[in-house]
């Protein structure tokens, strides 16, 4: 396990400097294990990209995660551009933050697995963000309690 975890931040590292790891040690390391403990961690889709510039064929199961990390990149990079086009439009003061700053800065799409978009707006316009994305089909599970709404 330990060592499993070593490799995974060995190839984090690579892939977030653009790096090719070595071959021959990623051609020896416990592939599933590997998978298993990357995936825990968020680092599936990195750890993968990575290992693949190596030229080594990852299970199935690894590509399928990393497509789905990609995929789900660029659905939240349209849904984000409507919504930040919509708050323009009715000229509602807000910031990206977090991840959807940092992803930018990965070497390819779909290393950095995210799973939301964090965006600090102009809460005496929060009626209306919600209005507008309840009006493109998302579900509001709590609006206004503690500091985010979802």
């Amino acid at each position: 396990m330990k060592k499993d975890f070593l490799a995974m931040i060995y190839l984090a590292g690579c892939g977030v400097s653009g790096v090719v790891p070595d071959k021959d040690y990623c051609s020896e390391l416990d592939m599933s294990a590997l998978y298993r403990v990357s995936k825990k961690h968020l680092l599936a889709a990195l750890v993968g990209i990575t290992l693949k510039s190596t030229g080594l064929k990852l299970p199935d199961e690894w590509e399928q995660e990393i497509s789905k990390a990609i995929r789900k990149n660029v659905l939240f990079d349209i849904e984000r551009a409507k919504l930040l086009s919509f708050m323009e439009q009715k000229g509602i003061w807000y910031l990206t933050l977090r991840g959807i700053v940092l992803k930018d800065f990965y070497p390819a799409v779909g290393m950095r697995q995210m799973s939301d978009n964090d965006i600090l707006f102009d809460y005496s316009f929060s009626d209306d963000v919600q209005e507008y994305m309840e009006s493109q089909g998302y579900e509001a599970a709590y609006v206004g309690m503690g500091n985010h709404d979802v």
